[in-house]
């Protein structure tokens, strides 16, 4: 006995079938590669936020360094000029009182004598000294033809060679009626414990207040302590 199967669906629809199949296949493999892409993506573009906050943070601790750097800066100079003022105080500390040394001008100057300039060196103005050694205009004029006011005020300008051989030095531009008077003058400041190694340079003769009178240079040094006389 033969037995035979009938199908009775045509095969158009065993066809059809077969390609949903095969679409549903295919658009799950594109999903799945979509998914993959897009997992894929949000992780490489999570790495490129981590990467540009860290920059960021490299960028504000550079700049904060070098803010640092400046202040540090700014903190050392500070630093130096306090130094230096502090050097400056100790030195001052132990140089004589200006209330005393002007003190002892005012009570040992001649009534015939009238200063018209005084200059005081400090071995640390060598810096501002000028290198030239010849007088300056307002020195070769004389006195008399001068403004009073400017007399006060002008003096020659020191030379390095003065500042580096007084050490801590006075010099006084005046006038006196005669070379007697600059004589008395510069042994009454010799005896003063103010001052030590008085150096007197008397100058060509000039009017002053409608009277003539002699210019003089005279230059000392100044004794934080009183200084032996020989």
């Amino acid at each position: 006995m033969v037995s035979r199967d009938c199908d009775f669906i045509p095969a158009e629809y065993h066809e059809r079938r077969r390609v949903r199949g095969m679409v549903r296949q295919r658009i799950a493999s594109i999903v799945g590669m979509f998914s993959i892409m897009l997992v894929w993506v949000g992780a490489h573009y999570y790495q490129i936020s981590s990467a540009e906050a860290m920059m960021q943070d490299v960028a504000a601790q550079k700049a904060q360094m070098e803010s640092l750097a400046i202040r540090k800066a700014e903190m050392e100079q500070a630093r130096t000029a306090l130094t230096n003022l502090q050097d400056l105080m100790g030195e001052l500390a132990g140089d004589r009182s200006l209330v005393s040394v002007f003190g002892e001008l005012s009570q040992r100057i001649p009534d015939t004598i009238v200063l018209t300039g005084m200059q005081m060196y400090e071995p640390s103005m060598s810096e501002y000294a000028v290198e030239t050694e010849k007088p300056s205009a307002a020195a070769r004029t004389p006195i008399g033809r001068r403004n009073p006011r400017a007399a006060r005020t002008e003096s020659p300008a020191p030379t390095l060679m003065e500042i580096e051989s007084m050490r801590r030095g006075l010099t006084l531009y005046g006038v006196a009626r005669s070379i007697p008077d600059i004589i008395d003058f510069a042994a009454a400041l010799d005896k003063s414990p103010a001052f030590f190694e008085v150096d007197m340079d008397v100058r060509e003769p000039t009017m002053y207040a409608g009277r003539a009178a002699r210019r003089f240079r005279m230059t000392c040094r100044m004794a934080q302590e009183a200084a032996p006389k020989r």
